[in-house]
Order: structure tokens, then sequence, then C-alpha cells
């Protein structure tokens, strides 16, 4: 019999294993940064209206990273996201809601976060080593090391790109589409840009910083594995 079903099934569960392993290590994040201001949002908005639940849940987002930056002096990528989204919403409150300026605010918000792959690059303090440290702490402290800022420097540049050429292909579909096709479209071409900015961080992580690859979907530095074998 041929050994490739054997080795299929083999692989199948160890797949399983780095997609768990990731998906706990993110779960603290996912939490603070996601479904708790959500739940905050629907809860206030139920009770006093829309605009207060936005007011509640952007005050989670700002105590909660006031609170990291006195105790640890790192907060997390995942709920800075979170609070510059939050932040544009409340600055539309002030415009006239028109569809255009209701589907503009996701394309500022994406315009927000790629400048912020840049900023916080240029600051030395980058984000994408905050959103590692949200989705396996035990990354972000390895990329964190000075051999690994080219690899930094290069990623942020990635994704600041991948957000703001989704931004501006967003833009150019509601300037001449109408809504509907927009709405088909935008989606379709939000998720291409994620794809190819996956693709080129993975390939790129292969070359250029295996372990961390490694590091990420294990848990395991396959370094120190090799040593102590």
């Amino acid at each position: 019999m041929p050994a490739q079903p054997a080795d299929v099934t083999a692989a199948t569960p160890s797949a399983v294993r780095r997609v768990l392993h990731v998906a706990r290590g993110a779960l603290p994040a996912v939490m603070t940064a996601t479904l708790i201001p959500l739940g905050i949002f629907y809860a206030v908005s139920a009770v006093a209206g829309m605009n207060f639940g936005i007011i509640a849940s952007l005050a989670w987002a700002y105590l909660v990273l006031a609170r990291q930056l006195y105790t640890t002096r790192r907060a997390s990528g995942l709920l800075v996201i979170t609070a510059i989204t939050l932040s544009v919403r409340c600055l539309t409150w002030s415009l006239h809601q028109t569809p255009f300026t209701y589907f503009s605010v996701p394309v500022g918000e994406t315009i927000g976060i790629g400048t912020l792959f840049l900023i916080t690059l240029a600051i030395r303090r980058p984000l994408l080593i905050s959103l590692a440290r949200d989705f396996a702490p035990a990354l972000g402290s390895h990329m964190a090391h000075v051999k690994h800022r080219r690899l930094v420097r290069h990623l942020s540049w990635v994704w600041a790109s991948v957000y703001l050429g989704s931004a501006a292909t967003s833009t150019m579909l509601l300037l001449t589409q109408n809504i509907h096709w927009f709405l088909l479209l935008h989606q379709a071409s939000s998720w291409t840009w994620v794809a190819a900015g996956l693709t080129v961080t993975v390939v790129y992580a292969r070359r250029h910083g295996n372990e961390l690859l490694q590091l990420a979907t294990t848990g395991r530095d396959r370094r120190i594995s090799a040593q102590t074998a």
C-alpha cells in the first residue's frame, strides 16, 4: 500500500494543533479588543441608543489601553486598532448621513490602520510586534530582537501597503460604482488585498525568519527543540 494516505492523516492533526495553538494565544486579546467592546456596544445601545453605545465601547478601549500602558508600557495591537476604528466612527457623527459618508467610514478606518503601521514603525514601536504578541505572546519578544529588525520593517511596509492599497481601491469603487456594486466589489477587493498580504508574509517569513514562523504556529523555538532533543 502506498504511504501517502498515512502521511496525510498524520499531517492533519499537526495542522489542527497549530491552528488551535494560535487561537488559544489570541483568545485573550480578541476578547479584550473585540468581543467585550462589541458586547458593551450592544448592551448600552439597547438601553440608551447607538451613540451612547459607541461612546461606551470607545471609553472601554481607551481605559484598557491606558491601563496596559501604565502597567506594562505595552499596548495590545488589536485594541489599538479597535480604538482607532471607534474614534473614526465618533468623528463621523457630525457629518450628514448619506450613503457616501456611511460607506466612507470603513475606508477612513482602513487608511488609519495602514498609516498606523508606518507611524509606529517610525517611532520604533511597530504595530506588527504588538499584533504578534496578541496572537502568539512568545512571538512578539522574539520579533523585537534586533536581528529581526529588518524583517519587522519590511513586513510592516507590506501590511501598510495592504491597508492603504485596499483603501485606495475602495475609494475608487465608492466614487465610480453604485452602492450595490460597491458592496460586492469592496468585499472582494478587501479579501484579495489581505490574501496577497498573507501570502507575501508567509513567503518572506519562510526565507528570512523561519524560526519565527515555527514559533508562531507551534509555540516552540526550533533551535531550542534541536538542542534539547
